[in-house]
C-alpha cells in the first residue's frame, strides 16, 4: 500500500509541470484568441473607454438580438464563478476563525457543517462594496489586490530558499531564478501602472493588506497572551 502511494506520489511530482504548462499556455492562446476577435470585430473607437468589451463586439458580430444572448450567457458565467466565492470565500474565513482567537465567531457552524457566520459576514462585506463603489472601482481594487497577493506569493520563493535553504523541495520552480523574477517584473509593473493612473483604488488596496499585515500581528500577541488548550 505504501509503494502504491508513493508511486501515485512520484507520477503526481512529475505530471505537475507539464500540467501547469500546457494549461497557462491554453488559457493564454484562447485570451489572446478573445481578444483578437473583439479587436477584429469592433472598431476600436467603440472599445475605447468601455467595460462592456464582450457585449460592445457581440452587438458589431451578431447585431442587437445576439448581443443580448451573449449578455446572457456572460451573466450566467459570472453567476457560476460568484457561486464558487460563495462555497470557497467562507470555508476560509472559517478556519480564520479556528487559528485566530480574535475571530473565533466566524468558525461557528450550524448543524450541518455550514458555517452560517462567515458567509453571513462575507454577504454583509459584499454588499458594502456594491453599494458603496462602481463596479469598475470594484473591478480595480480586487484585481490590484489579488495581483499583490500574486507578487508576495512568488516573492515568497526568494524569501524560503534564503531562510530555509536545506528545506526538501519535490517540486522545484523551472528556470528558477528567472522564471520568478519575470512574473515580478511584470506584476510589479502592472502594479505601478495601476497605481499611478488609479490612486484612489490603489490606496485602498493597500491599505486593506497593511491593515492585514497589522491584525495579523496584533492576533499572534493575543494568542500568545491567551493561548487556548487543545
Amino acid at each position: 500500500m505504501r509503494r502504491r502511494i508513493l508511486a501515485v506520489k512520484l507520477k503526481t511530482h512529475s505530471a505537475l509541470p507539464w500540467v501547469l504548462f500546457t494549461g497557462t499556455v491554453l488559457v493564454m492562446l484562447l485570451y489572446v484568441a478573445l481578444n483578437y476577435m473583439f479587436l477584429r470585430v469592433t472598431p476600436m473607437d467603440a472599445l475605447v473607454g468601455k467595460l462592456e468589451i464582450g457585449f460592445i463586439a457581440a452587438q458589431y458580430a451578431f447585431g442587437e438580438t445576439g448581443a443580448r444572448l451573449i449578455g446572457i450567457m456572460l451573466a450566467l458565467l459570472l453567476v457560476s464563478t460568484v457561486s464558487a466565492m460563495v462555497l470557497a470565500g467562507p470555508r476560509v474565513l472559517q478556519v480564520l476563525g479556528e487559528d485566530f482567537t480574535i475571530l473565533r465567531p466566524l468558525s461557528k457552524t450550524n448543524k450541518d457543517g455550514i458555517p452560517v457566520s462567515a458567509i453571513w459576514f462575507q454577504s454583509i462585506l459584499t454588499l458594502a462594496f456594491i453599494i458603496t463603489s462602481s463596479f469598475e472601482s470594484i473591478l480595480v481594487f480586487s484585481g490590484m489586490l489579488l495581483a499583490l497577493n500574486s507578487f508576495a506569493a512568488v516573492l515568497g520563493l526568494f524569501v524560503l530558499r534564503w531562510r530555509q535553504p536545506d528545506l526538501p523541495r519535490p517540486y522545484r520552480v523551472f528556470a528558477f531564478p528567472l522564471t520568478p523574477l519575470v512574473f515580478l517584473a511584470l506584476t510589479g509593473f502592472t502594479l505601478l501602472y495601476v497605481g499611478i493612473s488609479r490612486p484612489t483604488e490603489a490606496l485602498f488596496a493597500l491599505a486593506i493588506v497593511v491593515s492585514g499585515l497589522a491584525f495579523y500581528a496584533m492576533t499572534k500577541i493575543l494568542d500568545k497572551r491567551n493561548p487556548v488548550s487543545e
